[in-house]
């Protein structure tokens, strides 16, 4: 059976690497970032601003769940990546870690999910389902995974993301208990050494604690609704691809507290701006 899969993953790796071609090369190189470090980010910060606050701490603790089955999929396995086994990486990038499952079809799964459970929007649907056809077909396309590691990077986020949602929604639990299983979640996650795991956490704990703390008692986001919620877009997306262009280590403190500033950045430095703009324009 498993030399059956093998064979399997081999024929349609080397199907899909058939139709390398340089433009196919920067589509798909472009295409799989959305899934990645910076996508996943981009996406959380796309939550932040159109969930409702609910459905977002709802959300982390999906992403949460979801990256802590794949990391703990990948420990056990510990499969080879392709580019390793002779197949070819064609925009020379080679992804550390293990292959099996892929992270990345895993969590463009979730937030496929995620954003066609919370919006009805035809076009939003259509945008998601294709990113989750593309994305797993471009990590083959890329020698970063096999077939069967982007199937059940995908199965593991269709079961846990619908369990969650069935689960949150059938009990439906306070904000608070929601607050405290993220919260658990959060730090756990920082006992696994990886780039990635550190990035998100340090964007998420201060998204989580501020806007936690906001609605609690400081009502800060009240003033952000004066602004376009694009144009709030916007402001947050100049600080984020600032950070990934300028900012860069190895190191996965340093990593940490970058993100850690751009998430306390867009839950507390920005909405505090606007309510002393907003003061200082009613006094005069």
């Amino acid at each position: 059976m498993l030399k059956i899969i093998l064979n399997i993953d081999n024929f349609i790796i080397e199907f899909v690497q058939s139709f390398i071609t340089p433009f196919l090369t920067e589509f798909f190189s472009f295409l799989t970032r959305f899934a990645g470090e910076d996508g996943l980010i981009l996406f959380i910060v796309l939550i932040y601003i159109f969930f409702e606050r609910e459905k977002f701490y709802q959300s982390l603790c999906i992403i949460a769940v979801n990256l802590l089955f794949v990391i703990g999929v990948k420990s056990t396995f510990k499969r080879d990546r392709p580019y390793l086994n002779g197949y070819k990486a064609p925009d020379d990038i080679y992804t550390k870690g293990h292959s099996f499952p892929s992270g990345h079809s895993s969590n463009i799964t979730t937030i496929n999910l995620l954003f066609n459970h919370n919006f009805k929007d035809v076009i939003i649907k259509i945008l998601f389902i294709s990113l989750n056809v593309l994305i797993p077909i471009s990590r083959i396309y890329l020698g970063q995974h096999y077939f069967t590691d982007c199937l059940i990077g995908i199965l593991i986020s269709l079961i846990v993301t619908n369990v969650l949602i069935r689960v949150f929604h059938h009990f439906n639990f306070k904000l608070d208990f929601i607050f405290f299983i993220v919260g658990i979640l959060l730090p756990f996650l920082l006992f696994i050494q990886s780039n990635d795991i550190y990035m998100y956490v340090g964007i998420l704990i201060p998204l989580l604690v501020f806007s936690y703390l906001d609605k609690k008692y400081f009502n800060l986001s009240s003033y952000l609704k004066n602004i376009n919620k694009y144009v709030l877009l916007f402001l947050y997306l100049i600080v984020i691809f600032s950070n990934f262009l300028f900012l860069t280590s190895s190191n996965l403190w340093f990593n940490f507290l970058r993100y850690f500033i751009v998430g306390s950045y867009i839950s507390f430095i920005l909405p505090l701006c606007c309510k002393i703009f907003t003061l200082i324009a009613k006094k005069e």
